[in-house]
Parts: C-alpha cells; structure tokens; sequence
C-alpha cells in the first residue's frame, strides 16, 4: 500500500512540474500563466513533502504534503468553476475529477489523522 500511496504523491509531483513549464491552455491563457504556476508549485511542493513521508511513516509530514496539494486543488477547482460559468462549454467532467482527487485526499488524511508517526508494532 505505501507503494501505490508513494507513486500517487510523484504523480502529482510530475503534473504539478508539467503544468509549470507547459501551463494548459484552458487555464493558463484565460488567467495568466502565473495563477497556473500557484497552484502547480503547491502540487510539486506538496507530493515532494508527501513522497518523503510515506516510507518512514512521518504522517504529519504527510499531512502537511496533503495540505499543499489541497490548496493547489482548491485553487485550480476555483479557474475550473469561474470559467464554467463565465465561459463557453461545460467544465464538469473536469470538476468531477477534481472532486475525486479531493475525495481522495481527504481519505488518506483520515487515515493518517491522530498520530504524528506511524504506529510501529
């Protein structure tokens, strides 16, 4: 499990590291590359935290990864619904999946919650 836990925290890693050298269009042009780049970093900054975390069990640290990448999340769920109303076409297929991705994170850090280290033993 911390194997598909640690592969989840690179990919956002990798996403957040795209996104910063090759913004998407749909975002990056409506809002600037700049707000692209906030929550990009956030996601690098946050799967790093969290990537290191996973194997020696430091949850709060782990935690604080989550924190970074769901503020990134909340950010770029913010472009994605102010250019569902205010634009053409719809963006629900894309706030859907960001709503998983949420749903997600908030799981693990349930499943994480109440102790600094992982329990041993």
């Amino acid at each position: 499990m911390k194997a598909i836990t640690f592969a989840g925290w690179c990919l956002t890693v990798v996403g957040g590291v795209v996104s910063v050298f090759l913004p998407p269009m749909t975002t990056g042009v409506p809002f600037g590359t700049e707000l692209t780049a906030v929550w990009a970093v956030l996601w690098v900054v946050g799967g790093a935290v969290a990537a290191g975390a996973v194997f020696p069990g430091w949850w709060k640290a782990e935690r604080l990864g989550i924190a970074f990448i769901g503020v990134g999340l909340a950010v770029y769920f913010s472009v994605i619904v102010v250019l569902h109303f205010g634009g053409t076409g719809s963006r629900v297929s894309q706030m859907t999946m960001l709503t998983l991705a949420a749903v997600g994170l908030l799981r693990r850090w349930h499943e994480i919650r109440g102790h600094d280290y992982e329990p041993r033993g």
